[in-house]
């Protein structure tokens, strides 16, 4: 991005006080296609502009990180979800929001354009009811008017206007693509998505990365445990996609290290296979369970440095106290962490793991009960066609 360039020779340069409605409207009304950069955006300025001016086209970068504010905005108004999704898919909205821990925008910035004519607003007015209609707040603004005459300098000084508008998207993603593609992908009928939408309005951009990168983490480890082999020295490694999410990736980064693991161009890592328990135990020193869902009987799991396939149940007390032994030791991994109360964690652990035992007794009970019964009500239908 340049640091400097030129405003060409604009037919004028002005100055305007913008403290109220009638001000600004003058200042934005005539013209085609708007593109703004505001530190701070409401979406009621916003479409409240959109909707006086009548734009075909609106292209706006947003300086502050206010996915979760307009969210906020949105919570009870479903039917202006859809309407902003539909002027996005139709192209006449394109908002980028700035990622977080992306260096602040805090320019204030307005091009509009007609067939005729461009205008160039530069100043302290950000794009919100305060700063475009004088609530509580006084701003000055530079605005500099343009002819398309095919002049070269002005032409130069224009598209320098468009680059920097663009280079400044780079920090920035696109406000409800998340949203569009979701629904994109799980279907578009009105029950499925009135419930992702709502889904999509409460859930915060940190929940969302959290979720991500717990996906990711349980992803591995299953990729992880699956690839292992009895020789600790062969190594079997396998690649994983890392979230789209910037800041998932990131908070990624430093869980598994790149000296650790390696990076590919198509955004994966490379996960060295029985290396990865190493370093695991180095690291975070927490065991591994996993029970391979399509093969229900199959239990594998990790404790330490050691690896254990269970496929069939111990045969021998060893092996059952063997086994026992490991699911304590499991539960004892509480103490390697940090919690209020260790016992109440280590209680909830073994319950869950009772529960999980006891499913097949449980099972052979309900069976042998409704044998009973079924057995109970044949014995009296005989009897009473007897005695009929």
């Amino acid at each position: 991005m340049k640091n400097t360039f030129s405003i060409g020779k604009p037919l004028s340069i002005k100055f305007h006080r913008v403290n109220n409605a009638s001000t600004s409207d003058k200042l934005f009304n005539g013209f085609d296609d708007l593109y703004f950069v505001s530190f701070a955006t409401s979406l009621r300025a916003l479409l409240n502009l959109f909707n006086t001016h009548q734009f075909q086209k609106v292209q706006g970068i947003i300086g502050d990180s206010m996915t979760d504010q307009f969210k906020d905005e949105l919570k009870n108004d479903q039917k202006q979800v859809l309407e902003i999704m539909e002027k996005i898919k139709n192209g006449q909205w394109s908002i980028y929001i700035r990622k977080k821990k992306k260096a602040v925008i805090h320019d204030k910035f307005y091009l509009l354009k007609n067939k005729e004519s461009i205008r160039v607003i530069i100043g302290s007015a950000n794009l919100t009811e305060s700063g475009l209609y004088g609530r509580n707040q006084k701003n000055i603004v530079v605005v500099m008017d343009y002819d398309l005459d095919g002049t070269t300098e002005n032409e130069k000084a224009i598209q320098d206007f468009y680059d920097y508008f663009n280079d400044s998207k780079n920090d920035c993603e696109l406000f409800l693509e998340d949203l569009i593609t979701t629904l994109e992908k799980e279907g578009d009928e009105d029950k499925n998505r009135e419930k992702m939408i709502n889904r999509w309005l409460n859930v915060s951009n940190e929940e969302i990365k959290e979720r991500e990168i717990k996906k990711f983490i349980k992803g591995v480890n299953e990729r992880a445990l699956e690839h292992i082999t009895d020789d600790t020295e062969k190594q079997v490694n396998f690649t994983i996609e890392l979230p789209e999410n910037q800041d998932a990736q990131k908070r990624l980064e430093k869980i598994y290290p790149k000296t650790a693991f390696e990076r590919t161009a198509d955004n994966k890592i490379i996960v060295p296979g029985n290396r990865y328990f190493k370093w695991m135990k180095e690291s975070i020193q927490y065991p591994l369970m996993y029970i391979k869902k399509e093969e229900n009987k199959k239990l594998m799991y990790l404790f330490t440095d050691k690896f254990y396939c269970r496929t069939t149940e111990p045969q021998s007390p060893e092996e059952v106290s063997k086994a026992l032994q490991n699911l304590e030791d499991f539960c004892n991994t509480v103490d390697l962490g940090q919690t209020e109360n260790p016992n109440r964690a280590k209680m909830i652990f073994y319950e869950a793991i009772l529960y999980f035992l006891n499913q097949s007794y449980c099972k052979r009970g309900q069976r042998r009960r409704r044998l009973q019964c079924f057995m109970s009500c044949t014995s009296r239908m005989s009897f009473a066609g007897r005695n009929s």
